[in-house]
Parts: C-alpha cells; structure tokens; sequence
C-alpha cells in the first residue's frame, strides 16, 4: 500500500493502517510531548488527541511524504496550546475569576440551557457503546483513565481516540437532527463550538 492510499486508510479507520501508525509513529509523538511537562495522563489525552486529529484530516494531507513532519508538528502544537490552556486557568483562579470576571446575562443564561437540553437529547440517540465511551471521557469524575476505559469496554487504549471522534461526529450529527438546522438551536443561538463541548455541558448542567 503507497503512502497516500495508507492515509486514506487511516481516515476509514481501517485497522491495518492503524496498526502501522502505531507501531511506526506512536515513538515519534511521544519523543515530542517529553519535551514538555507533561504528566502520564496529560501525554496519553494528548496521543489520543492526536489520533483524532490524524483520523479526521489524514486523507486531505496534500504531500504523503512529509507525513512524519505534519505529524511533528501537530503533536508540538496541541501540546504548546494545552501549557497555554493550563497556565490561562491557573491564571484565572489565582484571581478567583473562573468566569472572566462577567456576570452571564438572564437571556445568557436561557441560551445555554438550551443547548444542554439539545446536547442532552442528541446523546441520548448515540448508540449504546458511543453513551459509555463519551459518558466515561466527559461525564464521570473523577475521568477513568484509559486502561480502565480499554477493560471496561473490552476496547483496545489505541482505538479510543479513533473511536471518540466517530462518536463526536455521530453526536454532531444528532445535535443538527434535534435543532432543526445544522448548528443551530430551534431558537437561533449557536451550538456549543464541539460536541465534545457540547457533552461537557451536558456534564456541567447537572442534568
């Protein structure tokens, strides 16, 4: 199989492709996320961050053959913008202004309800094995770490990354069915900015 047909393959989630990805390139991530401090947990959310990212874009990649440097450079930039995410936050409650220091306005308020409401609905049309694998990376808390997600699921810790952004893109889909027009609420205020957003509102809503 060339290059350009193995990404193909890579983006049907053909699982002799990923057998390769992570048997040539799993090292190659890796050795870039060490170079940031990481702990264990942070690193595997961000392999299987990038899994997504590679399961999602693979077949639009436009030279096949500076796959290794695309990958490189996607492993270094989800890590820098987690830091930067991390040290926003710890900035925030420092100043104990987790909200930006904004009050949300009533009608605010109204807007977001509703989208817990309709990302509560489109999770519920998610197939069995979606609800336990999204409700275990969002829903739970503490979060179960992978190798307890892989033994419950009987799912192998390679495949959930691959697996999560199906489910995502199964969710997004539902989220369109339920607001009437794709990402748009029956109201007209915007969907949440991802499903994966979308189920931590669900979360966060308190249900």
């Amino acid at each position: 199989m060339d290059r350009k047909s193995w990404l193909a393959a890579l983006s049907r989630s053909d699982k002799l492709a990923w057998d390769q990805f992570f048997a040539d390139y799993s090292r190659l991530v890796y050795s870039v996320l060490n170079r940031f401090s990481l702990d264990e947990e942070e690193k595997q959310d961000l392999f299987q961050g990038v899994c997504v990212v590679v399961l999602e874009t693979a077949s639009s990649i436009r030279d096949a053959d500076r796959f290794s440097s695309w990958l490189f450079s996607v492993s270094h930039q989800m890590a820098s913008d987690l830091l930067r995410r991390s040290a926003r936050r710890r900035r925030r409650e420092e100043r104990g202004d987790s909200f930006g220091g904004r009050a949300t306005a009533p009608d605010q308020a109204l807007l977001e309800f509703e989208a817990i409401a309709l990302t509560r609905d489109a999770y519920e049309r998610l197939g069995e094995r979606c609800r336990a694998l999204l409700g275990a990376l969002y829903l739970e808390e503490p979060r179960p770490r992978y190798a307890e997600i892989s033994k419950r699921l009987g799912m192998p810790v390679g495949s959930i990354g691959p697996t999560r952004a199906r489910c995502l893109g199964q969710l997004r889909s539902h989220w369109d069915e339920v607001s009437g027009e794709p990402g748009v609420t029956t109201t007209g205020s915007d969907a949440p900015e991802s499903a994966e957003a979308g189920v931590r509102h669900r979360r966060d809503g308190h249900e």
